[in-house]
């Protein structure tokens, strides 16, 4: 079974948020939240602007807890 394929243009908003998503994703948590930011601007609807500013907030945490970064053992 095929997917259905939209015709439209994604909207501003949606281009960002792949972009965000594939970011958030890859572990570049920095840059994910600035786009999230970024989207959460452009959204027209309430629960997309919503969705991006938690989604934000998230990789922020992410970021200042280090998600994913792995610190070389201390030598003994």
């Amino acid at each position: 079974m095929k997917k259905a394929v939209s015709l439209q243009k994604p909207t501003p908003y949606m281009r960002l948020a792949r972009i965000a998503a594939e970011a958030e994703n890859a572990g570049a948590y920095g840059f994910a939240a600035a786009a999230w930011k970024a989207a959460a601007g452009l959204a027209l609807r309430e629960s997309n602007r919503q969705w991006a500013e938690e989604r934000c907030a998230l990789c922020e945490n992410a970021l200042r807890r280090e998600w994913g970064v792995i610190k070389p053992e201390k030598e003994k």
